[in-house]
């Protein structure tokens, strides 16, 4: 294992094994794929202009790790956590030192 991979694992151990939220995935479009993945809700802060510009002050952006979901998350996927549900608006890829897809950033509009 090189420098990059343990880079990689310490980042995603880091990031996700610490701050789960549990999200649940639903799949907008069939089959409808459901499915508990790992991941971390961050609201975000009144200095992030452009992203509160773009997904209102009460939107969210839930990190989630790549290698859960069985097909990539995609825009209208929904994601249940405790009672609260936030539909996808945007969905970017994060890659590692050696270009291995490691997480999902998914941002969701608020009300």
């Amino acid at each position: 294992m090189t420098w990059q991979a343990d880079a990689d694992a310490a980042v995603l151990g880091q990031l996700l094994s610490t701050f789960d939220h549990a999200p649940v995935w639903r799949q907008a479009q069939a089959p409808h794929n459901t499915k508990t993945v790992v991941g971390h809700v961050r609201n975000f802060g009144s200095a992030e202009t452009e992203v509160v510009a773009s997904y209102g002050i009460d939107g969210v952006e839930i990190i989630c790790r790549a290698k859960d979901f069985t097909v990539p998350p995609m825009k209208f996927d929904r994601f249940t956590i405790g009672h609260l549900v936030y539909t996808a608006a945007d969905v970017k890829e994060q890659r590692g030192f050696q270009n291995q897809l490691l997480v999902y950033r998914i941002f969701c509009k608020g009300k």
